[in-house]
């Protein structure tokens, strides 16, 4: 929604007259489909006369803005201020038959020009019709200022029009395209099931948004259009620009044809209230665009641009229903790295100072050629890292998966996909995959930084047996993975495999499910842990230091100790610089591997019998020889049994 701005308006247009009638009582009116709306500007007609403040009126047959006599539609009517009347609550636009600077009939016309202007809202009337042949009311828009050219390329908007022969009906219609006289037109009609628009007063409103507009009489929709087109500018144009009000009540015309004997005036276009509400915020993505050629392995920057900036407090970018990121402040766009090839669908989406969110039309693209298996967030997930389970390949069934049946039995995230997926309760929230059965698979696209990895699953399961392997690249890394019931199918646990080895680069990783039911939340492929950093996993390292450096000095000699890590021992290698050091240096590789195990025990890495079989075997170990250089002494790393010297 836009502020009010003053414009020069030129081109075709329709007419309006005002009358009087007694007071009635206003309605109360809200948006139908979008929840949110703001009042923003009305006018109930409280006062005496016509608010100079908001309205302003066309006088005349057409000629003085330049149009043929009958304001391009042979109408008959000559317009004047005096017949708009403001009384009881009421504005009231009068048809009479009356002969003025050589026409049969006045009536009024009245538009917001430079007093009420906006890009989209809630536009909305309670107003009463006339009756009789050759009455023509109408509620219309008119762009503020052409700016894609003459009528219609720069488009109208004709909330309601009524003819009087007919006053059970009503249309709803937009003018765009080219031109006149190459300009088109859609239009939808309401008939009531019975009475007529006569008989009371009915609440007329559109309700107009980026690509949408829509009709609706007393909160029912009659009608909705999203397709048009200007020559003056690519879509949504020409309706993305400024228009105005215009309320009037034209006497014949092309629509209506000529009052006949029937016909009875005056006649009276009653009006209770005009008002116009500002919708939740409209976004689009403005880059890129579907016509975009976008080759894999590229940086794809993702624009998107809102009508309100105020009061957007962040703007969402999505593919399908993937969050990959936001933006706080315009220009609102995410930058997502080396794009895989395949085809995804993009939308924006804006949240509001008041927490309502607002979608864009959805962008189509495709990178590089044809639409082949692709990671979900349009990047392949790295490793070491967590994906979820609900974010597996974009292909299909065959393809990215195989589920036992066609219907995504939760209903939930990718409803339009055969696997099965439903709210979680887990830490984080977000989606699980469920409903597992034997034979199914899931499929993500990984890039790999090459190493051993342990493999951790969030799962949860109300039976036991549950079995399943993953694989990369077809080859099975794990072996069956089998675990016991949770509790329920949210009480989740962790289960780890240990020591995968991956190679590098870009791979798929299949999870299978092999036999029972369980559900799966997220899978992480994380680096096993090494308290002390010396690439040696803390499972395989009976000489973990907490706070010490693979590399320490040994109390009492002037000595380095190197923690030579593997899978025979633990060795410390003194560098003695003086023969009769060597007691002394003893002494000090003793108390050293005391302190060592006394911080593994600490730690839970061994136990009390194993600390003290390793301190017993480092002093039982013999004395450096007072004619050599250099000395070692190992512990064993894992067997805490058979402990033995070597030099």
């Amino acid at each position: 929604m836009k502020s009010f701005k003053t414009h020069r308006v030129s081109g075709l247009a329709f007419i309006l007259l005002a009358s009087l009638i007694g007071a009635v009582q206003p309605a109360s009116a809200q948006c139908v489909d979008i929840p949110g709306c703001v009042l923003v500007w009305s006018d109930e007609f409280d006062g005496t006369a016509v608010d100079p403040s908001r309205w302003s009126f066309q006088l005349g047959d057409g000629t003085e803005v330049g149009l043929p006599p009958g304001w391009g539609n042979n109408e008959l009517q000559y317009y004047q201020a005096e017949n708009a009347t403001v009384a009881g609550g009421v504005l009231t636009l009068t048809a009479k038959e009356e002969s003025v600077a050589g026409h049969d009939y006045t009536s009024a016309r009245m538009r917001s020009l430079g007093k009420g202007d906006w890009t989209y809202g809630r536009i909305e009337m309670r107003a009463k019709m006339p009756i009789g042949q050759g009455l023509w009311p109408a509620f219309w828009m008119f762009p503020s200022d052409s700016v894609y050219g003459g009528w219609a390329a720069s488009g109208e908007i004709d909330i309601v029009e009524s003819i009087g022969s007919q006053p059970y009906r009503i249309f709803g219609t937009i003018h765009y395209g080219a031109p006149w006289p190459q300009n088109r037109f859609s239009s939808t009609r309401y008939d009531l099931n019975s009475g007529t628009f006569h008989d009371g007063f009915h609440v007329f409103a559109l309700e107009w948004e980026l690509g949408e507009i829509r009709w609706y009489v007393d909160g029912l929709r009659f009608a909705r259009r999203s397709s048009w087109f200007s020559t003056g500018g690519p879509f949504p144009a020409p309706f993305n620009a400024d228009f105005h009000l215009l309320l009037n009540l034209a006497v014949g015309g092309n629509l209506p044809g000529s009052p006949d004997l029937s016909t009875i005036f005056p006649q009276e276009f009653v009006i209770d209230y005009v008002r116009v509400y500002q919708l939740p915020p409209t976004v689009e993505i403005t880059s890129p665009t579907g016509d975009d050629m976008l080759a894999p392995g590229d940086d794809l920057t993702v624009t998107a641009d809102t009508l309100d900036t105020v009061s957007i407090q962040r703007v969402e970018f999505l593919q399908d229903k993937a969050v990959l990121g936001e933006d706080t402040s315009p220009p609102f766009e995410i930058t997502v790295p080396g794009v895989a090839a395949g085809c995804y669908t993009l939308r924006a989406r804006a949240w509001d100072d008041g927490g309502t969110p607002v979608s864009s039309p959805p962008v189509n693209i495709m990178v590089g050629s044809g639409c082949p298996q692709a990671p979900y967030r349009m990047t392949p997930a790295a490793v070491p890292g967590t994906f979820e389970a609900e974010d597996f390949d974009i292909g299909g069934q065959g393809i990215a998966y195989n589920d036992a049946d066609s219907n995504n039995n939760g209903g939930a995230y990718r409803p339009g996909e055969g696997v099965d997926l439903e709210g979680t309760s887990d830490a984080g929230s977000g989606f699980d995959v469920g409903w597992t059965v034997p034979g199914e698979w899931i499929e993500y696209s990984l890039d790999v930084t090459a190493g051993t990895y342990d493999i951790e699953l969030r799962v949860a399961s109300l039976s036991d047996g549950g079995t399943l392997h993953i694989e990369s690249d077809g080859i099975d890394e794990t072996g069956p993975i089998t675990f016991a019931a949770t509790g329920g199918w949210q009480n989740w646990t962790t289960i780890r495999v240990e020591d995968v080895t991956l190679h590098a680069g870009m791979q798929t990783m299949r999870l299978v499910i092999d036999a029972g039911e369980f559900n799966i939340n997220k899978i992480s492929v994380v680096e096993p842990p090494d308290t002390d950093a010396d690439g040696v996993p803390d499972r395989a390292d009976a000489c973990v230091l907490s706070d010490l450096s693979p590399t320490v000095i040994i109390d009492g000699c002037n000595s380095e100790t190197s923690n030579l890590l593997g899978a025979d021992g633990c060795t410390f290698s003194d560098r003695i610089s003086e023969a009769a050091a060597g007691a002394l240096n003893h002494g000090g590789f003793v108390s050293s591997v005391s302190q060592l195990m006394n911080a593994a025990k600490k730690a839970g890495l061994v136990s009390g019998a194993q600390r003290a079989a390793v301190v017993s075997c480092a002093a039982r170990s013999d004395l450096p020889s007072v004619d050599r250089r250099r000395s070692s002494r190992s512990v064993p790393a894992r067997s805490m049994t058979g402990i033995r010297d070597r030099r």
